[in-house]
């Protein structure tokens, strides 16, 4: 059973339950959980242990533009050239031409006043290298330029936090080449939290890859498509082929279309389009709001399938679907509750805290640990982005009115967890939710 431990006396969910929690010691119930032995109520000395294998092994460099005192490098095209695998790039105010990586973890933490002028081109990776950019705001783009952000067959965790990208006019003419903000082709388990995305993302598995499926999670995120006046070459907000998404607290809006000649760019741009040609894509939305683009001239919906494709919607009450036409075109959502997970990333010294959102007297159990690649398991709908061997419960309560169950976590004050991600997930029991997992969040260590 990978190590579970049994929990009893809780009413209705206990077999399940002993899936997802571990023994709960006197600590599982209540507001901070450190980490320290306590860890070892609950999951024994191995989830410490692998927690601090995770955050004191790699190296850290620091990036200076201006080459102040301390500096490795001036450049983030060296940086990432030379650096090993799994090292941390702490960047200084100032701007940077994009650069390349592949084979190796990398690990990018940005200073406020941090620019990019160039695109980022990172993967493939294994499963045990990890990615994180954090910080980090585009310069506006030429028309050149393409794609800002490139992920290609990234099968570690990989994590986007505050990356910006702008909105820019970007040329009216037919041949004209808009940045997408992010492309991430065949990545196995790909967060975005408190990202604001001008331009689109792209997600997609390449059918040439036998992989298992892919899964990515937006939250707190605001993604928009090209539109006009920027441009007459409009742009979904989100297009997702052969993929699992799952989109939180988020906003994404279709670029609007000219509603002027030439005719085949007058269109508005769905907020999500989805593919399916070769593998099922999933959908769950969360506390957002998804409008397609609102030139009234033309027609437009919020999510956008092809017809006989395996494709599908689920969408809770909190959220809204709106387009010019409809709210869906060859794809039917389906209205249902489901719990939700928001958190916040720390310094060391710092506070990791998360908060579930789900029906007035629901059964809760909140947990946080290493990030797994998402598994499935019996009896959920959708899939655990946790490490089933180093993971801790947190809090265990009952949604109350006005009071959402929730947990924190202190961080030692060591730099040395700096760069380190950890993945929240809640499951949740009622008689209107049912048996359901929340959708992962991520808190990042940060510097």
């Amino acid at each position: 059973s990978g190590g579970f431990g049994s929990t009893s006396g809780i009413a209705r969910g206990g077999a399940i339950v002993t899936r997802f929690l571990s023994r709960a010691g006197p600590n599982a119930i209540g507001p901070r959980f450190p980490f320290d032995g306590s860890m070892g109520q609950m999951r024994g000395p191995s989830v410490t242990v692998a927690f601090l294998q995770a955050g004191l092994l790699a190296q850290t460099f620091i990036v200076d533009a201006g080459n102040g005192p301390g500096t490795s490098f001036t450049s983030l095209v060296a940086a990432a050239a030379a650096v090993p695998d799994g090292a941390i790039l702490l960047v200084r105010a100032g701007a940077y031409a994009g650069f390349q990586s592949a084979a190796k973890g990398l690990v990018v933490l940005g200073e406020p006043g941090v620019t990019i002028t160039g695109a980022i081109q990172l993967g493939p990776t294994s499963a045990a290298q990890a990615i994180v950019l954090r910080d980090l705001d585009w310069a506006v783009p030429t028309t050149s330029q393409t794609t800002l952000v490139t992920l290609t067959r990234c099968d570690g965790p990989v994590l986007l936090e505050r990356i910006t990208t702008p909105a820019y006019p970007c040329g009216l003419g037919p041949a004209t080449n808009c940045a997408i903000a992010l492309s991430a082709e065949s990545c196995r388990q790909l967060a975005v939290r408190d990202c604001t995305l001008h331009g689109g993302v792209e997600l997609w598995k390449s059918l040439n890859q036998v992989l298992p499926r892919n899964a990515t999670s937006f939250e707190h995120c605001v993604l928009v498509g090209h539109g006009a006046p920027e441009t007459l070459q409009v742009s979904p907000a989100l297009h997702a082929g052969n993929t699992d998404v799952e989109i939180t607290s988020s906003i994404l809006n279709g670029g609007d279309g000219s509603g002027t000649f030439p005719a085949i760019f007058s269109f508005n741009a769905s907020a999500i389009t989805v593919s399916a040609a070769q593998y099922a894509t999933s959908l769950r939305v969360l506390d957002s709001t998804i409008t397609g683009g609102l030139n009234p001239s033309t027609p437009s919906y919020a999510v956008e399938g092809h017809p006989g494709e395996q494709a599908t919607l689920r969408v809770d009450p909190g959220s809204g679907l709106t387009g010019v036409t409809a709210s869906t075109n060859h794809i039917t959502a389906q209205s249902l509750v489901m719990p939700r997970l928001t958190a916040t990333s720390a310094a060391p010294g710092g506070t990791l805290t998360a908060v579930t959102s789900t029906e007035n007297g629901d059964f809760v159990a909140l947990a946080i640990g290493l990030r797994a690649t998402p598994t499935m398991l019996p009896g959920f709908a959708d899939a655990f982005w946790l490490d089933p061997l180093a993971h801790a419960t947190v809090a265990i309560g009952v949604q109350q009115n006005g009071a959402s169950v929730g947990g924190a976590v202190q961080v030692p004050n060591a730099s040395g967890f700096v760069g380190l991600q950890l993945a929240w997930h809640a499951v949740c029991f009622g008689p209107v939710t049912g048996q359901q997992n929340s959708n992962p969040a991520i808190s990042l260590i940060h510097g």
